[in-house]
């Protein structure tokens, strides 16, 4: 404290300016990208989502009403669990059947920087074509949350896995508490969703899926005000945690439910 405190003087430079960056295209609204940029990402959903019906036989199931995940027009957060890269086109073309492409155009998947945007041409192809959003893998940073806070005020959505990576082992693992701070710093509900077959069909360490029949199913929402009278006894640390818990429970709890089957 005291080098701190000695060296105060330079504290009162000025910062020097940091270069602008450019805002990353799949963080931006659906309306206010560029007419190519809203031709390929809608291309890409009406492709994938064709595929998954025909080759996969994917199915859209719901555990609570019908409308679970949009019962407000208050933006939310979508946590499923993680064993494939086919679950974030999973999610896409359950959200596309469910709700339709319009909604499906508004949800940006939070994926992992040092993977997905590791270079040019992979963030090209997974920003443009499945809205994916570069965030920090193991924490959650205060440039992530800022830029999680940016897409739920535009009025859209976020999906996010909460393992942070793919299983590999095909078993749910510990939600992060990130999740929790997101959730009710940002005052988002929160939607459960199991994903079911993408483990057997793609796995880690497999480069070409094999035909399996997957599906999706979606809980009723977590909502945050129950989850701020909690905080009032307990640490926000402690509730974010409990939150992740929560959430973890209810993809668990859901995963055996088949009411409400529809088939894509």
């Amino acid at each position: 404290l005291d080098e701190v405190f000695s060296r105060r003087s330079f504290a009162k430079q000025p910062p020097a300016e940091k270069p602008s960056r450019k805002k990353i295209r799949s963080a931006r609204p659906y309306s206010s990208r560029s007419f190519i940029n809203r031709v390929l990402f809608s291309l890409a959903l009406r492709s994938f989502s064709g595929f998954l019906r025909k080759y996969f036989s994917l199915t859209v199931r719901t555990s609570g009403p019908p409308s679970c995940f949009s019962q407000a027009a208050q933006p939310y957060i979508i946590a499923a669990n993680h064993n494939s890269h086919l679950d974030a086109p999973a999610l896409l073309a359950a959200v596309y059947k469910h709700k339709g492409i319009q909604e499906a155009r508004k949800l940006h998947v939070l994926g992992a920087r040092d993977y997905f945007f590791d270079n040019s041409l992979k963030s090209w192809f997974f920003s443009t074509f499945l809205n994916v959003v570069p965030v920090e893998r193991e924490e959650t940073s205060l440039a992530g949350l800022r830029l999680v806070k940016e897409i739920l005020a535009s009025g859209e959505n976020v999906l996010i896995f909460p393992e942070g990576t793919r299983s590999r082992t095909g078993q749910l693992q510990a939600f992060k508490a990130g999740l929790g701070l997101m959730a009710l710093e940002l005052n988002a509900p929160i939607v459960p969703a199991c994903i079911e077959g993408t483990y057997q069909a793609l796995p880690v360490g497999s480069t070409m899926p094999c035909r399996q029949k997957l599906s999706v199913v979606f809980g009723s929402r977590l909502e945050m005000d129950y989850y701020e009278e909690q905080a009032a006894g307990l640490s926000r640390d402690e509730v974010y945690r409990q939150i992740a818990r929560d959430t973890q429970r209810a993809v668990e709890a859901i995963s055996s439910i088949s009411a409400n089957e529809e088939v894509l």
